[in-house]
């Protein structure tokens, strides 16, 4: 039989399959919900791959500050606005009030719509 018509069976993988690039913040919020896991506004997702799992992260702004910083293109402007997102979703609470200042992309404009958002300067 020649070599290019042979088959054999495909490897397993040692590792877990590759995550996605996006996550539906809505879906995971769900999820955290009917657990309880959740005290504060979900940052994201943290993968683990010593144990090959992954869980979500929390920001408690009662715990304290949150500095977020990098370069351009760094993803900085994706977590403001997730956590801007985060609280809007607890926005069970009056006292939550969202600015920003936005020096170069105008990527928090669009948070302008979201009823915490008092303004977000371009």
């Amino acid at each position: 039989m020649p070599a290019s018509t042979a088959t054999a069976p495909a490897n397993s993988s040692p590792t877990s399959p590759p995550r996605t690039t996006h996550y539906d913040l809505d879906a995971l919020r769900e999820g955290i919900d009917d657990s309880g896991e959740s005290e504060g506004l979900l940052l994201g997702i943290v993968d683990d791959p010593a144990h090959q799992r992954q869980h979500p992260l929390f920001y408690v702004p009662d715990e304290g500050n949150l500095a977020v910083f990098g370069t351009s293109g760094s993803g900085k402007s994706a977590v403001l606005r997730t956590l801007a997102y985060s609280a809007a979703a607890n926005s069970g609470d009056d006292r939550t009030e969202v600015y920003g200042i936005d020096f170069s992309t105008a990527g928090l404009s669009m948070l302008s719509p979201l009823p915490i958002v008092g303004s977000i300067i371009d």
